[in-house]
């Protein structure tokens, strides 16, 4: 969808176009590092565990993408971090 958008705004005018010319470079790395199939999977926050949901056209590289997210967030104790802060945050406000 944002793509979409981008190449309706790029293709408004003659200045617009030579715009999306200097630009695609730029693009071009901001569409990778959007790429599901290379950062699949997001985090649900809200629970007492991980939870990384995969997007439902993951193939087997994408799905492995998320099992990758899955251990990292284990290694590095994100739900014990999440819970300190939300404690920390709470106790501040009362």
């Amino acid at each position: 969808m944002m793509g979409h958008y981008l190449k309706q705004a790029f293709a408004k005018n003659i200045f617009t176009k030579i715009i999306a010319l200097i630009a695609k470079p730029v693009l071009k790395d901001f569409k990778a590092s959007l790429n599901p199939d290379k950062y699949n999977g997001a985090s649900l926050l809200g629970l007492r565990g991980i939870v990384i949901k995969s997007h439902g056209g993951a193939d087997a590289d994408s799905f492995l993408q998320a099992i990758k997210e899955a251990y990292f967030e284990a290694q590095a104790k994100i739900t014990e971090k999440i819970a300190t802060q939300v404690s920390l945050e709470f106790k501040q406000d009362q």
